[in-house]
């Protein structure tokens, strides 16, 4: 309701309706919900979805549950999903696992169970976050949330590679308290998704992994190199930019601090206090504890552009 209201005020219009409840017993049924959302630009999105309902505790009133999930738990995720995306479902139980013991191994990050949704329609995923259209979602307190293209053909490689973008998000939001900028969270999670390599139940990391990805990046974006100053004017809206200039400071970064010069700047990071909104209505102040941590960090701060213009010479 909160994200209703905050989008009501930024001129969007919401229009909801019931289309019909079914009864499957005396304590739970399913709703058939439609949804009307109408942008400031004037462009409409209809979304249909089916929700549980359940009997308080009270069994006096009906109220709203959440989808009708099948689930299945580890020690380390709890995994809500659809009938259709079972598969999936193993996936993220069997490699979740792995890819938590090597972020762990990486940044010490050692996490309570980690809560992940699957999805298996556009509709579902969009009526549960705040955006019109996204395939991967996670936010600080939240579950993560996964809908993987039905478009792709090579389903079992994006969903590991979206779930290896989703945890970065997790980790680095728990390690630095969620005081990491976009450009920092995107710029691990591609960099962590490109360089982890899936054989069989291994998985293996080298940041080497990604030499390709930087050549394609750096085509895509015109060997045009953003200053640090020129990322954080950037907002949640310039997502591919964000995605292909915060990978390619955050690559550089790595390859020439290694990574306990990254460990220092998310502790650093940690080290202020906790802001209890979502990335997009703190990102000035995210920017501006990055940049601080960067400073306490980096020798030649002020030289940084310069530096990340030198060190992707050799790819021109």
């Amino acid at each position: 309701m909160e994200e209703v209201v905050a989008q009501k005020k930024q001129f969007f219009i919401f229009e909801p309706s019931v289309h019909k409840i079914k009864l499957c017993n005396k304590k739970q049924g399913l709703l058939y919900f439609n949804l009307k959302i109408t942008r400031p630009s004037g462009r409409v999105k209809d979304y249909s979805v089916v929700y549980r309902i359940v009997k308080d505790s009270s069994h006096s009133k009906w109220i709203l549950d959440d989808y009708p999930f099948l689930n299945v738990k580890s020690q380390n995720i709890d995994v809500k999903y659809f009938k259709d995306v079972h598969d999936q479902a193993l996936l993220a139980i069997n490699y979740g696992n792995r890819i938590i013991d090597n972020y762990n191994k990486l940044f010490k990050w050692n996490p309570n169970q980690v809560k992940i949704k699957i999805f298996s329609t556009l509709d579902q995923i969009s009526t549960s976050i705040p955006c019109f259209t996204t395939y991967g979602w996670s936010e600080e307190k939240e579950s993560i949330k996964i809908l993987v293209p039905h478009y792709t053909k090579e389903k079992t490689k994006i969903f590991l590679q979206m779930l290896t973008h989703e945890l970065s998000h997790k980790m680095l939001s728990n390690i630095t308290n969620d005081n990491a900028s976009l450009w920092l969270q995107e710029g691990l999670a591609v960099l962590l998704e490109k360089s982890f390599i899936f054989k069989g139940n291994s998985i293996n990391f080298s940041a080497s992994n990604s030499e390709n990805y930087v050549k394609k990046v750096l085509k895509d974006v015109g060997y045009t190199l953003l200053s640090l100053s020129e990322l954080n004017k950037l907002d949640y809206r310039s997502g591919h930019e964000i995605y292909n200039q915060g990978f390619l400071l955050v690559y550089f970064l790595f390859s020439k601090y290694g990574l306990q010069k990254l460990d220092n700047i998310f502790k650093n990071l940690k080290e202020f206090n906790y802001i209890n909104s979502r990335t997009q209505c703190k990102l000035k102040k995210l920017n501006a504890r990055t940049n601080m941590a960067l400073v306490q960090n980096l020798d030649n701060y002020d030289d940084l552009h310069n530096q990340l213009k030198t060190f992707y010479l050799k790819y021109t």
